[in-house]
C-alpha cells in the first residue's frame, strides 16, 4: 500500500542511524490522546500486529480528494510549523496498516455520536433518538457509531461526503519502506529511495 506521511526532518536521520523510527507519545497532542487509544484498541482487534512497547501509531495519508495520491503540499496549511517537515512516500504491506475516513475520524476526536444520516431530515431524527438515551447508554452507543469511521466506500451526497480523504496509522517506519521524500518547505533537498 503506497501512503505518505508528513514528518520533522529529523526523521530520516533516525531511520538512518536506527534503521526505523515510531511514534514518541510524548510529541502527541495529550487534548486527544483518549481517541488516541480507541484506535490503537481497533488497531488491536483487528489482528494488526502491535510490537512491544509502542503505544501510539503513525499517521500517513492514503487518499486525498479522492485518489492514492501524495497530499497537496501547497494546499495544506504547514506555515505554522517550526520545524523543517518532509513528506515521506512509503510502501508498506496491507495487513500493517489501518485505514479511515479523514473527516468522521474527527467525531472521535470530539467525543461525539456519529450519526448515519443522509440528509437534514434524518440528522435531526438521529440526534434527537441520541439524546434521548439514558445517560449511561450514550457512552456504549457513542463508540459503536465510530466504528463506521472504517467505512472508507467512496459515498458522496449533497449532506456528506465518505472516502475522499482516508488517513492510514501503522506502527513504525523502516529504511526498507521509504520510496522518496519531499521538502514541505523550500530549501530542502529532496530524494527517490
Amino acid at each position: 500500500m503506497r501512503l505518505w506521511t508528513i514528518q520533522p526532518l529529523e526523521v530520516l536521520e533516525i531511520i538512518k542511524q536506527k534503521g526505523e523510527f515510531v511514534c514518541n507519545p510524548v510529541y502527541s497532542d495529550s487534548d486527544f490522546k483518549r481517541a488516541y487509544y480507541w484506535l490503537v484498541k481497533q488497531m488491536d482487534s483487528r489482528g494488526i500486529e502491535h510490537p512491544y512497547g509502542l503505544e501510539l501509531p503513525i499517521w500517513a495519508w492514503y487518499k486525498t480528494d479522492g485518489e492514492n495520491k501524495k497530499p497537496d503540499l501547497e494546499q495544506e496549511d504547514f506555515s505554522d510549523k517550526r520545524e523543517n517537515l518532509v513528506c515521506i512516500e512509503l510502501e508498506i504491506d496491507d495487513k500493517d496498516v489501518l485505514l479511515s475516513d479523514f473527516y468522521a475520524w474527527h467525531y472521535v476526536l470530539n467525543d461525539s455520536f456519529l450519526d448515519s444520516s443522509h440528509d437534514e431530515k434524518e440528522w435531526d431524527l438521529q440526534q434527537e433518538w441520541y439524546d434521548a438515551l439514558a445517560p449511561e447508554k450514550r457512552q456504549g452507543v457513542k463508540e459503536e457509531s465510530w466504528n463506521d469511521i472504517f467505512n472508507i466506500t467512496p459515498t458522496q451526497n449533497e449532506w456528506m461526503a465518505r472516502g475522499r480523504d482516508v488517513q492510514a496509522v501503522f506502527w513504525k517506519i523502516t529504511k526498507e519502506m521509504i520510496k522518496g521524500y519531499e521538502s514541505v518547505h523550500p530549501g530542502t533537498k529532496s530524494a527517490k529511495a
